[in-house]
């Protein structure tokens, strides 16, 4: 007999974060606070593979304080995050999305649009548009992660009159991010 390996299903976050660079950056951009001592990031970041200790973490800081992410504080002895640099916006939208792809994946059968309007540590904005809102929202309350998403919905005669009733919340969804369902 011989043993099968079982292959362990492609999920966002392992697409979009899978080297310890991008796992520090994850963590950073996920948290509520901004500036976090080296010593809290190592604890919190000990089960990242490959990441090499303190001195691993070290670098990888030192590599994203030269690209803006963050920079160093207390003499080198803390680290702050850079909320204004497009990569933090972009990443907290990624982290959005891999925090509720199982939730996205639920909804599809209710709904025929889903769109991360965005993404900050515990607040993840989701609109659907869908005829069973009520069975969205219990899909919602019901996801693990729940807690963290402010939830939108519109039934599919309002999202069509969108544009003219609510021209400036027609602007964010057309801004945000398909999650699934056509494009406009």
């Amino acid at each position: 007999m011989s043993a099968r390996a079982t292959k362990t299903p492609t999920t966002w976050d392992s697409l979009f974060f899978f080297t310890p660079e991008q796992k520090v950056v994850r963590f950073l951009v996920s948290s509520k606070e901004t500036t976090y001592s080296l010593r809290v990031l190592v604890s919190k970041l000990k089960g990242v593979r490959g990441l090499g200790g303190i001195q691993g973490l070290e670098k990888t800081l030192e590599k994203l304080e030269e690209s803006g992410i963050v920079s160093f504080i207390d003499n080198r002895r803390g680290v702050r995050i850079q909320d204004e640099h497009p990569t933090v916006a972009v990443s907290r939208r990624l982290w959005g999305m891999c925090e509720i792809e199982g939730l996205a994946q639920q909804l599809q059968s209710l709904s025929s649009k889903g769109i991360l309007l965005g993404a900050q540590p515990g607040d993840i904005q989701l609109y659907v548009v869908t005829e069973q809102p009520d069975e969205v929202r219990k899909v919602v309350e019901q996801f693990p992660l729940g807690k963290l998403v402010s939830l939108k919905t519109h039934r599919r005669e309002e999202f069509d009159a969108l544009a003219k009733k609510d021209p400036k919340f027609h602007a964010l969804a057309t801004l945000g991010h398909l999650l699934w369902g056509s494009s406009w």
